[in-house]
């Protein structure tokens, strides 16, 4: 999830993007379960503690509760279900519980559990979070994509009613018009790392078929069985991935050296939000440098990196709405060595 005024990232500690399915699998294939099965019957505190989360969710209209699942209890976690767009069960699985305590949880009034800040998906800042958790010191990911292989992802043709309608935030609407950019650049960076064994990919053999806010059970429960069967057909070998067992091969060190390149921009690249652009696009890909309006009305960068994510910042801030580049200077210059931020600098 994503604040709409900061577009901070969310420190998301799995990449299990939307199948449902596959997350409950995993949890239930390679780790300990965090929560037991839970459905009309049972008791116990666990119960009496979903009770609660359910009241403070809005779902119960008083706190008066005993630990035991009833049937209005069943009532309560399906509508619970239905608010998230999920099959009306009416039990409460581990991966159900998960959800319900986690900020994802969709209160009954249709909002999110945020802290009381107005949110959306954490994925319009980044859609993929590996670079994230690789910083975190994590070596051995499992990515899991809902797009088959080759797909490349278009520029929102919904921009302009976007930018109305959420004129108040202008980090959104920034982050939302390039998302296209950096999920391209995010998925061949994937790709890149699979081929080195590096990550682990599980992706959908063909497109899903399914809309972004589907809440027909039937289609849900297809794309759910569509993971399900996935995780189970790689199960071997993803815990071969994260037991160590496999081999990570040497990294094309060519197509990764480290280079600092010297831009000089001219055209309509002054008042249009160009460093803002350039400092966003350095911060998502990790680049270090500095960007500098200049007194004739150009812009000077100078930025260090790996020349593949170089490419694609320059691509990022291209594609700023008022932006529009007639010339540009290029030339390599030594690296700045210790650099560690890019910065906006005045001349």
């Amino acid at each position: 999830r994503v604040p709409m005024f900061s577009l901070k990232k969310k420190r998301i500690l799995f990449f299990l993007i939307v199948l449902t399915a596959l997350t409950a699998f995993a949890v239930s294939a390679l780790g300990d379960q965090p929560y037991r099965l839970l459905r009309s019957g049972s008791y116990g505190d666990d119960v009496l503690a979903v009770k609660n989360r359910l009241y403070a969710l809005g779902y119960f209209t008083n706190n008066t509760f005993n630990n035991r699942y009833t049937d209005d209890t069943v009532k309560r976690v399906k509508a619970f279900e239905a608010a998230c767009g999920l099959p009306q069960t009416g039990v409460m699985s581990a991966a159900l519980q998960a959800l319900l305590f986690s900020d994802d949880a969709m209160r009954a009034d249709g909002g999110n559990v945020s802290g009381g800040t107005p949110a959306l998906d954490g994925g319009i800042a980044d859609s993929i979070p590996l670079r994230f958790m690789e910083k975190e010191g994590y070596e051995r990911n499992v990515v899991v994509l809902t797009q088959p292989k080759g797909y490349v992802k278009e520029k929102n043709k919904l921009m302009p009613l976007i930018r109305l309608s959420l004129k108040d935030y202008p980090l959104t609407i920034d982050a939302m018009a390039k998302r296209h950019l950096v999920y391209n650049h995010q998925v061949r960076e994937v790709e890149r790392k699979e081929k080195n064994g590096e990550v682990f990919v599980l992706r959908p053999p063909q497109a899903l078929g399914i809309g972004r806010t589907e809440k027909d059970p039937k289609e849900l429960r297809r794309v759910y069985e569509l993971g399900r069967s996935e995780a189970l057909k790689h199960l071997d070998e993803i815990k071969n991935f994260l037991s160590g067992k496999t081999e990570i091969k040497k990294e094309d060190m060519a197509s990764r050296k480290k280079i600092r390149r010297h831009y000089h921009f001219i055209g309509t690249v002054q008042g249009v939000g160009f460093r803002f652009q350039a400092m966003m696009a350095a911060d998502q890909l990790g680049l270090t440098g500095f960007v500098r309006n200049e007194s004739d009305g150009s812009v000077t960068m100078e930025i260090q990196g790996a020349a593949c994510e170089i490419d694609a910042a320059v691509e990022m801030i291209n594609s700023g709405r008022f932006i529009h580049i007639e010339k540009t200077e290029v030339k390599e210059i030594p690296l700045k060595e210790g650099e560690s931020s890019f910065s906006a600098d005045y001349w």
